[in-house]
């Protein structure tokens, strides 16, 4: 039996901006759940959100608020102001609050709080009776405009709601207001924020009479900050703590805390610069990251270069399986118009669950119109790929390569209808890292189909070259019903 020259099975290193070191791209796929297993991911489905697609504007937040002290429901809140309810499987809106750019939303004790330019809000109660909402409940210290963000945390018993340069307080009474328990230079406004052990962590996103940006650590009642962090303009867009790692996402780069200095943890692919094209600017929206399943989901888009198809707008995650893995980047979830360029993205939130599996909401837009994606936890992704690393070949002058041949984790199902993979490959100088879909060559079909060649277990032969590196891209088709699909490799070997 032929012995492979190469074999592909680390899918746990995920993506890389260096695909010598990594896969250009995972598309749709699970990498983190089983070690040594891609498992399709499901997908993402428009939910019954005709009153979003109507309003047609981007739901930047997602939170859950018990009115009654029985059933939490679901809020959403808009970049017009709008507050929405999920109730019996369908959003409602609520309550336009008016001069509001949907700043901010979040549950604290027995309220709803949302952000309105010059005001904190709230709900106390049944969310049908208007009597009940407060638009002007309290005062903040620095009117927002549009694009501001008021990620508010609960610390230490207390609401805290970033507004401009300031951080509000309101205390666990729910009436005590401290328009000003911190302030920052002149200059400085607060983009995200999270809470990290016994700090709130703040991160600017600021205007140009600044030269950087910071991340500053604070106590929560000091009258300053504990810690200031110098960090690169544009700032860090997003923050959060996974499991006690606290991370800041600015531009096309993921940073990590050391507990001296954030440094670079990992950069999203298809970033850097590339012949005549600037640097790619990654937008991610301080609630569009979100902790699952032991893993972090990124909603991540591309927001610099106009008609950009190269990067991958959508849903990313990182994550590993075990401490002995590398923490990864995967492209998890496309939205469900199929776009991946020129959207924007908003909240992501976690809610209820089936089987154990939880319910992912997305707030999106898709320049056509704005609207809710419920993930579709009984419907795994229907067209999942893979782009190989660029492999080099082990000798000085090139090998000659004949062909692959996919391991599965089981077998598919014998119908090339419903199961298929589609192999392409591409050699040395037409190998381009920024780019997966041009100058292949197909090499042939994969299935399990007796009516159709039933190759799933031999190699695919049909390359019969000698080049210095090669690259392959696997195409996964799968059943177009509701079933889950055996289109699970575990390894890839060349031959």
């Amino acid at each position: 039996m032929a012995k492979p020259i190469l074999v592909m099975d680390d899918w746990y290193v995920g993506m890389s901006g260096d695909p010598e070191k990594g896969f250009q791209t995972l598309y749709g796929w699970n990498l983190h759940s089983q070690p040594g297993l891609l498992i399709p991911q499901y997908e993402f489905l428009a939910d019954s959100d005709a009153i979003i697609n109507a309003n047609d504007d981007l739901i930047l937040w997602f939170t859950t608020y018990d009115e009654d002290g029985l059933t939490p429901k679901l809020y959403a809140y808009d970049d017009r102001g709008v507050l929405y309810v999920r109730e019996s499987g369908v959003w409602t809106e609520l309550r336009d609050t008016w001069q509001s750019n949907g700043h901010g939303l979040l549950a604290f004790g027995d309220s709803l709080y949302y952000v309105r330019r010059a005001y904190l809000g709230k709900l106390t109660g049944d969310d049908t009776v208007g009597g009940n909402y407060n638009d002007t409940f309290k005062s903040l210290a620095e009117n927002l405009s549009s694009g501001q963000y008021s990620q508010m945390a609960i610390f230490a018993g207390s609401l805290y709601v970033p507004n401009g340069r300031y951080i509000s307080k309101l205390d666990s009474d729910g009436t005590t207001w401290t328009a000003q328990a911190l302030t920052l230079a002149i200059g400085y406004r607060i983009r995200a924020m999270t809470v990290w052990n016994d700090y709130l962590v703040a991160s600017t996103d600021s205007t140009t009479a600044v030269d950087g940006e910071q991340i500053i650590f604070w106590d929560g009642t000091s009258t300053a900050p504990s810690i200031i962090i110098d960090v690169p303009k544009p700032g860090a867009s997003a923050l959060i703590n996974w499991d006690n790692l606290l991370l800041a996402f600015i531009s096309n780069k993921i940073f990590k805390w050391t507990g001296s200095e954030f440094e670079i943890m990992t950069q999203f692919p298809k970033t850097s610069q590339h012949a005549q094209e600037m640097t790619r600017k990654i937008d991610i929206a301080p609630g569009a990251v979100l902790l699952h399943s032991d893993r972090v989901l990124i909603g991540a888009r591309q927001g610099i270069v106009g008609g950009d198809t190269q990067f991958l707008s959508g849903v990313w995650s990182l994550g590993r399986h075990d401490e002995t893995k590398p923490i990864a980047l995967c492209f998890e979830y496309q939205i469900s118009t199929g776009e991946t360029d020129d959207i924007q993205l908003g909240g992501l939130a976690s809610f209820s669950s089936s089987n154990d599996e939880p319910f992912l909401y997305l707030g999106y837009d898709d320049n056509s119109t704005a609207g809710i994606d419920k993930l579709n936890v009984h419907k795994q992704f229907e067209d999942p790929y893979i782009v190989s690393p660029a492999l080099t070949l082990p000798s000085d002058f090139g090998g000659l390569v004949q062909g692959i041949r996919i391991r599965f984790h089981g077998d598919m199902a014998g119908n090339i209808h419903w199961n298929k993979v589609t192999v392409y490959y591409r050699t040395d100088n037409d190998i381009d890292y920024f780019n997966d879909t041009t100058d292949w060559t197909e090499l042939g079909v994969i299935d399990n189909d007796e009516d159709e060649g039933d190759n799933q277990n031999d190699i695919l032969y049909g390359v019969y070259e000698r080049p210095e590196r090669i690259q392959f891209k696997f195409d996964f088709s799968g059943n177009n019903g509701v079933t889950f699909n055996n289109i699970e490799p575990t390894k890839i070997e060349i031959f």
